[in-house]
């Protein structure tokens, strides 16, 4: 949607680089398919000293933007003189906290988007591991709205929690039993 309607420098990081490169090889690359976008994506050409622009495994080129994928773990090198629209983080709870020479993390990030303040939209998906946490940090800074589902038996709107035990010791939220091999009873869920 954002390459074809609205495009602006794109920045996709996930935990590490293999993650980002299959990220972009086998879901962003079936997207852009699927949505009949192709065409809009330069394509992989070689500069000089062997450098591949266009379309590749860290770099989507189109009209009125750029996306930068890559790892958490080297947004300070990633981020580095580029102005940023959007941004998607996948498991920035692996992200480093702060670098040594370039300091918090979040805030190196926040420069890159500085230049599109009034248009910016940033998607940080994770789950919290330990405090200090980085998502957990974001999540705080935002309107804390969860995710609600209605209930199959009342209809009342619930919030998705995962497999739990409450007081009584019933099991409550989404769960569900597997068979001997490990595959889903569909009528358990």
């Amino acid at each position: 949607w954002i390459i074809a309607n609205s495009p602006g420098n794109i920045m996709a990081l996930s935990a590490n680089e293999d993650l980002s490169r299959e990220m972009i090889e086998s879901r962003l690359d079936q997207g852009i398919r699927s949505c009949g976008i192709q065409h809009l994506i330069r394509p992989n050409t070689i500069r000089k000293r062997n450098n591949r622009t266009g379309d590749t495994s860290q770099s989507k080129e189109f009209a009125g933007g750029r996306l930068f994928a890559g790892s958490v773990q080297g947004i300070d090198k990633l981020g580095k003189q580029r102005s940023i629209k959007y941004g998607f983080f996948d498991d920035f709870e692996s992200a480093p906290v702060a670098d040594k020479d370039q300091g918090n993390i979040f805030e190196l990030l926040q420069q890159r988007f500085s230049t599109a303040s009034n248009s910016m939209k940033q998607y940080f998906i994770s789950t919290p591991e330990n405090r200090p946490s980085n998502i957990e940090r974001v999540y705080l800074m935002g309107d804390q709205r969860k995710w609600h589902i209605p209930c199959p038996h009342c209809g009342e709107m619930i919030e998705i929690i995962w497999h739990q035990k409450n007081d009584n010791n019933e099991s409550v939220g989404v769960y569900y039993e597997t068979d001997q091999n490990g595959k889903l009873k569909p009528s358990s869920v």
